[in-house]
């Protein structure tokens, strides 16, 4: 058994939420897998909240995959394309250049 993820579902936000499933998903934990939820302590007593509880296996607590905004995914691929195929006239370098910082985790604008 691997690193237990757990989540109190009191007064949860969007952000540990996404981070919840942002750690399954990188543990690879099948998206049709039913999530655990504790509603009693060790005992056996009820609790007054509910905990979302997922085993990820090897992931640690940073580990998350990438998420690329939609709206960017056909340019992003579309630039990538044009440079696989030699077809890449410079007016790719925006798009490439917030690729790699988007897999990066910098900012979109970021120029290092």
């Amino acid at each position: 058994m691997g690193l237990i993820h757990r989540l109190d579902l009191d007064k949860v936000t969007f952000g540990e939420l996404y981070r919840f499933v942002d750690h399954a998903r990188a543990a690879g934990i099948p998206d049709d897998q039913q999530i655990t939820v504790e509603a009693e302590d060790e005992v056996g007593n009820p609790m007054d909240t509910h905990v979302l509880v997922a085993d990820l296996g090897d992931v640690d607590e940073i580990t998350r995959p990438v998420l690329i905004d939609s709206r960017d995914a056909s340019l992003y691929a579309d630039a990538v394309g044009n440079v696989l195929t030699q077809s890449n006239d410079r007016s790719d370098d925006e798009a490439l250049s917030r690729l790699h910082n988007e897999l990066l985790g910098l900012p979109p604008d970021y120029q290092g």
